[in-house]
C-alpha cells in the first residue's frame, strides 16, 4: 500500500512542478510578448514530454478559452469557464493546486484527471489556467502491474473528499464515484 501511496504521490508531485515551471516560463514568455503561436506550443510539448502520465498540457485565457495547447501548434476551440478547476484557480488566488474529479474530456470523451493552477499578473490579477490533463488508465495500468499479490481484488486511487480517481480493475461506472457508496 505504501508504494502505492508513493507513486500516486510522487506522480501528482512531479505534474506540479511541470505546472509551476510551465507558469514560470510562460511569464517569460508574456515579458517577451510571444505567447502566441510556436513559442507558447513548444513550451507546452517540452512540459509535457518530462512527465509519462500526462495526456496534454494546456493553458486558458481569464474567459476559460484556450491558448496554447501541447497538442497542437493552433488551439483548438476548447472553453473551460464551466469546470471545477478553472473556477477554483480564478476565484481563489491562494488555491495552489487543483485535482479535479475525473471528468470527460470535451475533446474525445475519455475519462480524465486535471490538475491545474492559475495564472497571475504581476498585480494578482486572475489571467488563466494552466492545466495538466492525466488518464486514470496511467494508474490503472501501474496498479495492474500488482495483479499476482494474492489476496489482491481492488486497488483504488481515492480523492482526500472520496472520490475515485482511478482503479485497477477499472470500471467505467466507478470514476468519479465516491468511494463510500461502492465499499460501505
Amino acid at each position: 500500500a505504501q508504494l502505492l501511496a508513493q507513486h500516486a504521490g510522487r506522480t501528482m508531485q512531479s505534474v506540479d512542478s511541470s505546472l509551476r515551471l510551465v507558469i514560470a516560463q510562460y511569464d517569460k514568455l508574456r515579458g517577451e510578448g510571444r505567447t502566441d503561436g510556436p513559442s507558447l506550443h513548444q513550451l507546452l510539448v517540452q512540459a509535457k514530454q518530462d512527465q509519462p502520465s500526462v495526456r496534454s498540457m494546456t493553458i486558458f485565457d481569464s474567459r476559460g478559452l484556450l491558448i496554447g495547447d501541447s497538442e497542437s501548434p493552433t488551439p483548438r476551440q476548447l472553453a473551460i469557464a464551466d469546470r471545477d478547476h478553472f473556477r477554483v484557480a480564478r476565484d481563489n488566488p491562494a488555491a495552489g493546486l487543483d485535482i479535479s474529479v475525473p471528468l470527460r474530456a470535451r475533446v474525445d470523451g475519455r475519462w480524465t484527471i486535471y490538475l491545474a493552477r492559475g495564472l497571475r499578473d504581476i498585480d494578482g490579477n486572475f489571467i488563466g489556467v494552466a492545466v495538466a490533463s492525466v488518464l486514470p488508465e496511467y494508474f490503472a495500468n501501474f496498479y495492474g502491474s500488482f495483479e499476482q499479490i494474492e489476496g489482491l481484488a481492488r486497488i483504488a486511487l481515492v480523492r482526500g473528499d472520496g472520490v475515485i480517481l482511478a482503479a485497477y480493475p477499472q470500471a467505467e461506472n466507478e470514476i468519479g464515484s465516491r468511494f463510500q457508496r461502492l465499499f460501505p
